[in-house]
């Protein structure tokens, strides 16, 4: 006889409370994706659209990633000797901000299309970026072309004619390299009708955006997904305490009488005895007809636990996407200043990681494709040689930073590092997203200013003056 088996992990136990817990999923991440993705993309962009808390997420992200300035470029290209190639850094961020003012193929600045692509990717869980080279793509020969999820079906699998397996809509090499993309030629159900027709694009062209959080990950899935049930519930619950609410600021009542008593007369008829005015005015009292008696109407909404109930789901919803109650929400009652703090603290780990996402998964191919173009065919009358692609391809990136939450002691804690040599000027700097080199240029440019039109910028401060020291007194000496 078999001994049972014994299971020494509570979660993995079967128990009557836990019999619609899921117990077997062996299926690969893409594979549970092709049922549910289409249904989970159209209510996270429903909810984008009709849901004042995922809108105010969405948002939330893109303006503390992005913030109004994008993510700038600063060169690093340095000479033979280890000192900055000022001249080479200068030309390629001047010809990048020249190509990032018109970015995409329908107009957008690099500003804008960085917004798109983070609100996209967390919306519908991914973006498709192809990148479009020619003459006709602007002056620096490429643009690119954003897609949304569904123009790469990702119930399309089968095997590639050089015997490559293609999974949901990705063709994939022995290893599991992307080799190529197929596109619908037009958005699947344009003009009114399932369109088929796919077209091939190497992967080399294109940019896709997604988080990949499990091995073998080849599609991304909504953000919200774990905070989309919590969202609708609350608010159809907050529909119906606001529909119940106005039920409850509309007073009502009937007018009930025992059997036999007469029917009321008609409230039109002036004379008629037996009429009761069912319409009345504020501070005037009717006498009702003998036998008859008013019941009143009168529930009591919104109730006690609205307030909490909502902030619970809320922090739910809040915890499964990695930002604070207070951002989500936008609510600052009850607060203090170290609650605040720390969510502020621990949501801005958050947006650095979405900075870094952007980063990798966008601007970096994004300008070493540009760089290759410029380089190769010396456009704007940039005359760097090829050859040297490895060295120019130093591109640092500088996103928004955060203003300091109590910039009094900040400051102290930040000169107290320098002064035990804990941290460095430039970290410093590079913290407030600003480069030390800038900041001592701008500097030194201000007193020699300053000295050209007679102005003391740094007068030196008055000495302090001594407290007078109390005389002693004689008779106690």
């Amino acid at each position: 006889m078999a001994k049972p088996t014994i299971r020494r992990f509570e979660a993995a136990k079967f128990q009557r409370t836990l019999a619609d817990w899921i117990q077997s999923q062996m299926d690969t991440f893409d594979t549970e994706l092709k049922n549910d993705l289409p249904t989970l993309r159209a209510r996270s962009r429903d909810a984008s659209i009709n849901d004042p808390y995922a809108r105010r997420y969405f948002k939330s992200i893109t303006t503390n990633v992005i913030g109004p300035d994008g993510i700038r470029l600063k060169m690093a290209v340095r000479n033979g000797t280890g000192k900055p190639d000022t001249l080479a850094n200068i030309l390629i961020e001047e010809r990048w901000e020249r190509f990032s003012r018109n970015v995409t193929t329908d107009g957008q600045n690099m500003r804008e299309a960085l917004k798109l692509f983070l609100e996209t990717v967390a919306r519908d869980g991914e973006v498709f970026v192809v990148i479009r080279r020619g003459e006709q793509f602007g002056p620096y020969m490429m643009q690119l072309q954003f897609f949304e999820s569904e123009y790469v079906d990702v119930k399309y699998d089968g095997r590639a004619k050089n015997g490559n397996r293609i999974v949901a809509g990705i063709e994939r090499d022995e290893y599991s390299k992307p080799v190529a993309y197929y596109f619908f030629k037009h958005h699947p159900q344009s003009h009114g009708q399932y369109n088929a027709e796919r077209i091939r694009i190497p992967a080399k062209d294109v940019i896709h955006g997604y988080s990949r959080e499990r091995v073998m990950q080849g599609r991304g899935y909504p953000w919200l997904s774990a905070g989309l049930i919590a969202l609708t519930h609350l608010k159809e619950y907050q529909k119906s305490e606001l529909i119940a609410a106005r039920i409850a600021s509309a007073k009502m009542g009937f007018f009930t009488r025992p059997p036999g008593e007469n029917e009321l007369g008609d409230e039109e008829d002036p004379n008629d005895e037996n009429a009761l005015r069912q319409e009345v005015e504020a501070g005037v009292f009717d006498i009702l007809p003998s036998g008859y008696s008013l019941q009143t109407f009168d529930p009591q909404n919104p109730t006690a636990n609205f307030g909490n109930f909502v902030k619970i789901i809320l922090r739910s919803v809040a915890a499964s996407v990695g930002v604070s109650y207070h951002t989500l929400a936008n609510d600052l009652e009850s607060t203090s200043y170290s609650s605040l703090r720390q969510g502020a603290l621990d949501e801005r780990e958050t947006f650095k990681e979405l900075q870094m996402l952007l980063i990798e998964r966008f601007l970096t191919p994004v300008f070493e494709e540009w760089l290759n173009l410029v380089l190769a065919f010396r456009l704007d009358n940039i005359r760097l040689p090829l050859e040297l692609y490895d060295k120019f391809n130093t591109p640092h990136w500088r996103p928004r930073t955060w203003q300091w939450i109590d910039p009094q002691k900040e400051t102290n804690a930040i000169k107290a590092q320098l002064d035990y040599k804990l941290r460095s000027r430039t970290d410093v700097a590079r913290a407030l997203g600003m480069d030390y080199m800038d900041v001592l240029n701008e500097i030194a440019a201000e007193n020699a200013n300053a000295e050209n039109v007679g102005v003391q910028l740094n007068p030196e401060a008055p000495p302090e003056e001594q407290p007078e020291q109390p005389q002693e007194d004689e008779d106690n000496e």
